[in-house]
């Protein structure tokens, strides 16, 4: 058989895109490394736009019973409180914290019931493109299809297969636990800013568990020191994390991952397209990963239902960098500004001390966060 489209990697980009596809009626095969899904490593919040985007999809019922997320609680170096909400637009004003193995299971059984075809536990080991048609190899099998869709992660294989230039030049690394809180926690996504730069971020996934994550410099991990002793560490640098979480057990399990920030340089052409981690990332202050998996996985496949059934894609490929660049370079810039902005103590004290003074202006600083506004809007509102 020859696919249509053969989607490498079957996590929340991959199975989002594998779907759509499927409802245009073309033949797809998802190709995962994993024999089972897995919880993965990841701040596990979905923004309010995310949560837009699914019901506009009337794929909502995805999220049920997943706890909302109104807004944020940010924390300066200093200790410095702003509470921030996300603002009413004609969107829902609310996130969700989500079990990432619970939802991406619920994605796997929403793209069966439109009988997708996966295949798991099946490594790719090769793609051959000097032919029309494309060949991978993955397991003991060969696969061909017209185009290949690169879903699987930061270090996607299908990038390197494909001899994409990426750039993941970055000192920081994050370290990321599943903690218990010792009281209920408020229904707020927390950012805890250090005056090294550091930043742990805090999402409260329901009353027994809380999704928390350190980033920091990588030096740190130097001595073989212990990811759970620098976590802990800075827990207990701030009054507000020690009050929550005390100080962590022995037997709390950490994670390292690295890297953290990825340019892509060539995210389409004639034959392949990179979607989620796969097309590049920015180390954000809010972890908007699972956003942008859903939402290149969107531009992707308008980008192809613009092209009709045509079996070229060089046509949807292109369209697809000129959306994706259109819709997410002005947040990725902003990202990347955000990173050097948190590292100056100063500079972060005084956009604490401006934020603390109106409720509102508050509200469009996380509304930018989390994406509910676009950048030059949220910032006209904080102004005006």
């Amino acid at each position: 058989m020859i696919y249509d489209i053969i989607v490498v990697g079957g996590s929340i980009a991959g199975l989002h895109f594998a779907t759509l596809m499927k409802m245009q009626g073309r033949k797809v095969l998802v190709l995962e490394a994993k024999a089972h899904i897995e919880r993965k490593i990841c701040g596990e919040y979905l923004c309010p736009k995310g949560v837009h985007l699914l019901q506009k999809r009337k794929s909502d019922h995805l999220l049920k019973d997943f706890e909302p997320i109104f807004g944020m609680k940010l924390v300066s170096g200093r200790g410095r409180l702003v509470e921030s909400y996300f603002p009413e637009t004609e969107q829902k004003n609310y996130g969700v914290s989500v079990n990432r193995k619970i939802l991406e299971e619920r994605m796997l059984a929403h793209y069966l019931s439109y009988n997708g075809e996966i295949s798991m536990g099946k490594q790719v080991t090769s793609i051959d493109t000097s032919m029309d048609i494309v060949k991978v190899v993955a397991g003991e099998r060969e696969y061909r299809g017209r185009f290949i869709v690169g879903a699987d992660g930061r270090m996607s294989r299908v990038a390197k297969f494909f001899g994409v230039d990426t750039n993941q030049k970055t000192k920081r690394v994050a370290i990321h636990s599943y903690v218990s809180p010792k009281k209920t926690l408020d229904r707020l996504g927390q950012m805890h800013l250090f005056e090294d730069g550091a930043y742990i971020g805090v999402n409260p996934i329901d009353v027994q568990e809380s999704n928390i994550s350190l980033v920091c410099d990588s030096e740190l991990l130097k001595g073989k020191r212990d990811p759970r002793d620098i976590l802990n560490e800075y827990i207990q640098k701030s009054e507000d994390l020690r009050g929550q979480f005390g100080e962590l057990p022995q037997e709390t399990h950490v994670w390292t991952v690295f890297p953290i920030q990825s340019e892509v340089k060539c995210v389409a052409s004639k034959k392949f397209a990179l979607i989620g981690d796969a097309g590049g990332f920015v180390d954000p202050l809010t972890g908007e990963g699972m956003y942008n998996a859903f939402l290149t996985a969107e531009i992707l496949a308008e980008s192809i239902l613009e092209n009709g059934r045509a079996f070229d894609l060089s046509d949807a490929s292109s369209k697809y960098i000129k959306l994706k660049k259109m819709q997410t370079d002005e947040k990725r810039r902003l990202n990347i500004f955000f990173q050097w902005f948190i590292r100056r103590p100063i500079l972060v004290e005084s956009l604490a001390i401006l934020l603390s003074w109106s409720q509102r202006r508050a509200n469009s600083f996380i509304g930018i966060i989390g994406n509910v506004y676009r950048p030059l809007e949220g910032l006209t509102k904080m102004i005006l």
